[in-house]
């Protein structure tokens, strides 16, 4: 249910944040669509995979992601995010899955390409281990990836991330893969 939610949430803020309207803190390209600028915020959701590196036991589950960006030159970006990953067991009856809810402050160094505009991005976060019937357990881990926007109006792009986190948790997962599309805004 909550996931449902959520989901629905992300679909309407990226109907209403595709109606253009003009921003006073973007940069024009020689397309004539707005890239980027000192000043200039971003937020965004995306819905994708996880797949947990390192145990065979737990499936490939679907990811949420949702951020919000503060550009701090044309290029260069700082991001906080929020991710929320539910993994159970493969073929293991019985046995309980571990949820991960991820806070993660990033870099992003973004190249302006025109139609197809390619980003790096690597950080540190907060993982809070929640085993469906255990304990809590938070722990530190890093994250570094890249990714592509699409820009399709001045305010609104689509937008494709990949990204490696790894975790100093002692159980699993401690390392995961991410793969996601999502909906970008500026403002």
């Amino acid at each position: 249910m909550k996931l449902a939610r959520l989901v629905a949430f992300c679909m309407l803020f990226s109907v209403a944040a595709a109606f253009p309207v003009k921003s006073q803190t973007t940069a024009q390209t020689a397309s004539g669509r707005s890239t980027s600028a000192a000043g200039t915020w971003a937020a965004g959701g995306a819905f994708g995979f996880s797949n947990p590196t390192g145990d065979d036991d737990l499936d490939t589950e679907p990811a949420l992601d949702g951020y919000l960006e503060h550009f701090l030159t044309d290029r260069v970006s700082a991001r906080g995010s929020l991710m929320l990953l539910e993994y159970d067991r493969a073929d293991v009856a019985g046995t309980n899955g571990v949820d991960i809810a991820a806070i993660n402050g990033n870099v992003q160094y973004q190249w302006d390409g025109g139609t197809v505009r390619p980003f790096i991005t690597g950080g540190i976060g907060v993982y809070d281990y929640n085993p469906d019937f255990g304990g809590d357990e938070t722990e530190l881990g890093l994250n570094a990836g890249g990714g592509a926007n699409f820009p399709l109006t001045d305010r609104f792009a689509i937008q494709l991330v990949g990204a490696f986190h790894g975790t100093t948790a002692d159980g699993q997962p401690d390392s995961f893969f991410n793969g996601t599309v999502g909906a970008r805004w500026l403002w």
